[in-house]
């Protein structure tokens, strides 16, 4: 499955991307937005020439900026051979590459394979502490540090995605952790941080499988904002649409507050 649009600096990776969505993860994340892609067999079977010639025909919309091709899921490390293929089709033509990942599979089997023609990676790291990351994913949190070790010793740049769960990754015991990992990668560009959302929720239910957080509801704003804060306060670059968020805010209130200086001054004046 692919797509085509433009993305922000961070969310798809730089410039305009063209997006190939793969099938297949060994994750059951308690909050996945897209329990369809967990089974290999539930997507259009394509191959890597196919998606390229795709690519090759929107190229010239890609190149600007540093656009190209990003792969997510699933799991694209789950499927090595065929990402490393579209990747190395992607150099060719002059694009970017960028992996959307949690990084599953092993060294050899996978990551060999992968890495070498991935330019940056959006790193999904769930949580920091070990039991959390296993009773949110179904897998043990080793795995996901042997992948940010590997980036670390290949210099790969990427940015840390990080889920804000009510109660679950929330706590400044676990905001803690989240800022000592990040701030040991030399190769971090930043940290994305996603507030939790239930955008998903529907696809579990038309699968048939009961979700297994329909009390949760996304963080207050003034929550986001606080780990924002300790985040940046720690020297970290972060990107939350929260700031956005307090930015209209501030504006808006800015706005009133001319508006009203405006109309006691223009009533001073008439009297």
């Amino acid at each position: 499955m692919f797509s085509f649009r433009q993305s922000s600096p961070v969310v798809l990776g730089p410039g305009v991307r063209f997006l190939v969505f793969t099938q297949g993860c060994g994750m059951r994340c308690l909050f996945c937005s897209n329990p369809d892609t967990w089974t290999i067999s539930g997507g259009e079977m394509v191959s890597s020439k196919e998606i390229a010639a795709q690519i090759r025909s929107v190229a010239p919309y890609l190149k600007p900026q540093g656009g190209g091709v990003t792969c997510s899921g699933g799991e694209p490390l789950l499927q090595p051979d065929f990402v490393s293929a579209i990747f190395q089709e992607a150099h060719a033509m002059g694009l970017t590459t960028c992996l959307d990942t949690t990084g599953q599979g092993s060294k050899h089997h996978h990551w060999d394979k992968v890495l070498p023609v991935t330019d940056m990676v959006l790193f999904c790291i769930k949580s920091l502490d070990p039991q959390r990351y296993t009773d949110l994913t179904g897998l043990k949190q080793q795995g996901a540090l042997r992948f940010a070790a590997e980036l670390k010793a290949q210099g790969i740049p990427f940015w840390l995605r990080y889920v804000l769960m009510p109660g679950m990754t929330d706590a400044p015991g676990d905001i803690d952790k989240l800022t000592e990992f990040a701030l040991q990668q030399p190769s971090l560009q930043g940290i994305e941080l996603l507030p939790y959302h239930q955008l998903g929720v529907n696809k579990w239910h038309a699968l048939g499988i009961k979700y297994p957080l329909e009390k949760m509801q996304p963080p207050p704003l003034a929550d986001t904002l606080a780990v924002v804060d300790r985040l940046e306060a720690a020297g970290l670059n972060v990107i939350c649409d929260a700031k956005r968020l307090r930015r209209e805010a501030a504006a808006k209130e800015a706005a009133a507050s001319a508006a009203a200086a405006s109309a006691n001054a223009a009533k001073e004046a008439s009297g």
